[in-house]
């Protein structure tokens, strides 16, 4: 069964901050796939280092082999997640990428750093639009969060503030 929506809570990283044993596992022949192990997704930090233990890297080649066809939502809430690599002709090589190819509609994602905190009241703001309006494109529902993450910081601190609210995007299906 596909899910309708996934969200990731994660911490992104490059593949130079993952253990030596994680880089030398992810080495393959130059191939379109090895291209994707550059990128990678952080879960529990990555601190296993049990051989027989998934070690809590997950890279963009894996996000590959997943089948999210009919999953309309993934949300990666984690900072640098929406770049990755310019591998050669492949273009930009990354978990928003990946995502895509391995069949999700749309994918939200975040190209810059943002800390913690206004990730959660963004990502609250998402849902929230998200469940209240059943049927909205994600791009739609990601937009009327960042406005109403935009007034409220205005109407509190009497500023903008687009670090706490602007560095996540939708990409995928806008209909």
């Amino acid at each position: 069964m596909t899910p309708g929506a996934l969200s990731l809570l994660v911490a992104a990283a490059s593949a130079q901050e993952a253990p030596a044993r994680t880089r030398r596992r992810r080495r393959r022949p130059s191939t379109r796939r090895a291209s994707y192990a550059q990128s990678v997704v952080a879960f529990n930090g990555g601190q296993s280092e049990d051989p027989l233990v998934d070690d809590g890297w997950w890279t963009s080649a894996e996000m590959l082999s997943l089948d999210l066809r009919g999953t309309q939502l993934v949300v990666v809430s984690a900072c640098d997640t929406g770049g990755g690599g310019v591998i050669g002709a492949e273009g930009v090589v990354g978990p928003r990428r990946a995502l895509s190819l391995a069949g999700a509609e749309s994918v939200v994602t975040a190209p810059w750093r943002i800390g913690d905190r206004p990730t959660a009241a963004l990502m609250d703001e998402l849902y929230r639009e998200a469940m209240a309006t059943h049927g909205v494109p994600p791009a739609v529902a990601l937009q009327r969060a960042q406005v109403a993450r935009l007034e409220s910081l205005r109407r509190r601190l009497g500023d903008a503030r687009p670090s706490e609210w602007a560095a996540f995007v939708a990409n995928g299906r806008w209909w």
